[in-house]
């Protein structure tokens, strides 16, 4: 996220039904959060960054590099793309598509 200043951030008004605030709030206090908090790790979760595509790196390198901020990276070698991407629970996913069919990966 970008550091800017709050009156410079997008706002946005929502109308939420009956107790999804009350079950907002009680999360969040759950997570040492504020409600603002909570939503933004939830629609983080559910809309996350695209993944950057990088070249001339190693599995391993692209590994370490999600796992130091996060954002999610492609990594393209033959006809196999690999997305890394952090869980929301920190462990890291690399997931490769080959011609022939699709291999996850997930470690801790």
């Amino acid at each position: 996220m970008t550091d800017r200043k709050p009156q410079n951030q997008d706002k946005f008004i929502l109308r939420m039904p009956d107790g999804m605030r009350d079950r907002i709030k009680s999360v969040a206090e759950k997570n040492n959060r504020s409600m603002n908090s909570e939503i933004l790790s939830t629609l983080s979760a559910a809309y996350p960054e695209p993944a950057t595509l990088v070249a001339d790196m190693s599995l391993e390198e692209v590994i370490e590099l999600v796992a130091s901020d996060g954002l999610p990276r492609q990594l393209k070698k033959g006809k196999s793309v690999t997305t890394v991407v952090m869980e929301a629970d920190g462990s890291i996913q690399a997931t490769s598509q080959y011609t022939s069919g699709i291999v996850t990966l997930k470690a801790n």
